[in-house]
């Protein structure tokens, strides 16, 4: 996705592939956000299992 935003930067002639610029950086942009809710999501599910794990070493 890089190598084609810098090729439409590269190729930005009279502002022709503004749109597609844009288009990229957005696609970019929801692709960054997505990685960091599932990091999330994956750092809470550990913390989750830690937990578990903690309470089950408890009542042995």
């Amino acid at each position: 996705m890089q190598e084609r935003l810098l090729q439409y930067q590269q190729n930005n002639f009279d502002n022709k592939n503004s749109a597609l610029i844009n288009q990229t950086y957005s696609q970019i942009d929801y692709l960054e956000e997505r990685s960091r809710e599932r990091l999330e999501e994956i750092e809470h599910d550990a913390q989750s299992n830690c937990s578990r794990l903690k309470r089950l070493h408890n009542l042995s």
